[in-house]
């Protein structure tokens, strides 16, 4: 079976590096036996707005998946073939965020989220409540089901990221929770050539 994948890259401007579309670029080729993947950039102030039109563009193509990247997101292991190795409806990678609190992954504790640390990070599949969606693979009938029911999909809040809006929207609504994939990893690009590991180590990466 051949999936159809869209890489939905919501941004503000242009990629982190030059580095940056040398691997996307490696990893398309690399899964072109399983994959036909397309790119689309969607630029817009409001990086929720940028994530609804890349779902509802993905619906109207008919796409299989959807794999969000971010453009400061550079992956370790090939994304594509690694989450369409598992194929789950929502799917994350793992990247430290950039406020230095942890990963990229939730778990909600009473009626808070907490991040989880690198040292808490098992070595197997595991749900949590919410990631972030700088990698993450998602397959488009989850879009299809909340367009059904004419909900919001994407909407940031100072309190809440439009991520983590969304995962309580596909909780709430359709019983899903996100598996994350821990091998999946990726380098968190904070301004080339400078970047964080997804141990939450800076490093200079020279080649980029």
């Amino acid at each position: 079976m051949k999936y159809s994948i869209m890489i939905g890259v919501p941004t503000t401007g242009n990629p982190s590096s030059y580095y940056w579309y040398a691997v996307l670029a490696r990893y398309m080729a690399e899964a072109s036996s399983i994959a036909e993947s397309a790119t689309n950039f969607v630029r817009d102030y409001s990086v929720a707005t940028a994530r609804e039109r890349i779902a509802k563009e993905a619906v109207r193509r008919g796409v299989d998946f959807v794999l969000f990247i971010d453009d400061d997101i550079i992956p370790t292991a090939n994304p594509i073939t690694n989450f369409l190795s598992y194929a789950y409806p929502v799917m994350c990678g793992v990247y430290f965020e950039k406020n230095m609190m942890g990963l990229n992954l939730h778990v909600k504790r009473g009626e808070k989220y907490v991040r989880l640390k690198p040292d808490e990070l098992p070595n197997k599949l595991f749900n949590v409540d919410a990631c972030g969606l700088g990698l993450a693979m998602i397959h488009t009938s989850i879009f299809e089901a909340l367009i059904k029911k004419n909900r919001q999909m994407f909407t940031y809040t100072v309190r809440k990221g439009e991520d983590i809006h969304f995962f309580e929207v596909v909780n709430k609504e359709l019983g899903v929770k996100p598996l994350v994939i821990p091998n999946i990893k990726a380098y968190h690009v904070i301004k080339a050539p400078f970047v964080i590991t997804p141990e939450g180590k800076y490093e200079m990466m020279a080649f980029i």
